[in-house]
């Protein structure tokens, strides 16, 4: 998520990364073994497919979520033994070292800027939480977003820690990895994963041999609202052959502080993501509420469905579900967590 004040996320910025073709093989050598703290899942209980959402069917049906979220969630996932764990520790001393220097903040920034990303994927620093997604119809998890968190205080910002991998040109290298272990944590899942619009400069997002091609389950890839697609050279041809291919594109944000309505005409995306600004504080029958049953209107009348994001109260809730908005996401279903379990019990208000 793009946005200062997404609540929905557990943390600001919260995207995935993009691709270098040059790092691949790096990638492809270091996830055979994943972390314990991103460990293999075996099994997942399925997805509600009693939805009125936009139409998902011309893949293969996915098995049905349970709402304790992705089976397995504990450490799991290929032995080491001492040869193995030995380099690992020694890469985390060289981490922390890094970040445990004392100066002034902008000396801080500089050293912590000079933390190898390929160093943070090595040592398992970086790894995925779900959050749950729900179906307010039934109150059962529709799907999950896929989020990137590092174990690295000084790099708890998704947004932080994807401006360094910018800055050493490791973005790619970083983007697989997780799209990877996206893949790897809620197999048969139905999973929203967020793209930085960077990607699309690259072209290899629709590679054949991206992990997202490799999951059993549906794939939703985020867009934020307020990225420019057209100073992306391959974004329309790219969005063309990711369709071609079984991936659904989500507008993320929407309503963030750029809204434009032609943005869905444009892009035709099978989700509208609504952003908190305009979730937060809505109340049923009040201005701030007919405006979402009319963003939902609109967005439904271009064949897309909605998710109203960042929902942290009942109030909240029920305007949404007044609104007509079929799917939400935030704190009062659920914290991103390993499992993406949720923590709500539906109330009576939820439609049947």
């Amino acid at each position: 998520m793009i946005n200062k004040r997404k609540t929905v996320c557990g943390c600001p910025h919260d995207v995935l990364a993009v691709l270098r073709l040059t790092n691949i093989t790096v990638v492809d050598r270091m996830v055979r073994c994943p972390s314990a703290a991103i460990a293999c899942t075996v099994g997942i209980s399925g997805h509600d497919t009693n939805t009125n959402a936009a139409d998902f069917s011309d893949r293969s049906p996915t098995p049905r979520m349970s709402n304790h979220g992705v089976a397995g969630g504990g450490a799991t996932g290929c032995p080491m033994n001492e040869a193995k764990v030995r380099p690992i520790r020694r890469v985390t001393q060289e981490i922390d070292e890094s970040v445990h220097v004392e100066g002034a903040p902008t000396e801080r920034m500089e050293r912590l800027s000079r933390i190898s990303i390929q160093k943070l994927i090595q040592a398992q620093q970086v790894f995925i939480h779900l959050q749950p997604i729900v179906h307010l119809a039934t109150g059962g998890v529709f799907a999950y977003e896929g989020l990137c968190r590092c174990s690295v205080k000084e790099l708890a910002s998704p947004y932080q820690l994807l401006g360094i991998a910018v800055e050493q040109g490791a973005i790619g290298l970083l983007g697989r990895y997780l799209r990877h272990q996206a893949m790897k944590v809620a197999p048969g899942a139905r999973l929203f994963i967020n793209v930085h619009p960077a990607e699309f400069d690259e072209e290899f997002l629709a590679s054949p041999e991206d992990p997202i091609f490799t999951h059993d389950g549906e794939v939703v890839l985020e867009i934020p609202e307020s990225a420019p697609l057209v100073r992306y050279r391959f974004a329309h041809s790219t969005l063309d052959t990711l369709r071609s291919r079984g991936i659904k594109i989500a507008i993320d944000d929407f309503g963030a502080g750029y809204s434009n309505i032609g943005y869905i005409t444009t892009l035709t995306p099978e989700v509208v993501k609504i952003d908190r600004d305009l979730i937060a504080g809505v109340e049923p029958g009040s201005r701030q509420q007919r405006l979402l049953a009319s963003l939902n209107a609109l967005c439904v009348a271009q064949g897309a469905c909605v998710v109203a994001e960042g929902i942290e109260t009942e109030t909240e809730l029920a305007a949404v579900v007044e609104a007509g908005i079929p799917l939400a996401q935030g704190y009062l279903f659920g914290y991103p967590s390993p499992t993406g379990a949720v923590e709500w019990t539906p109330p009576k208000l939820v439609r049947p």
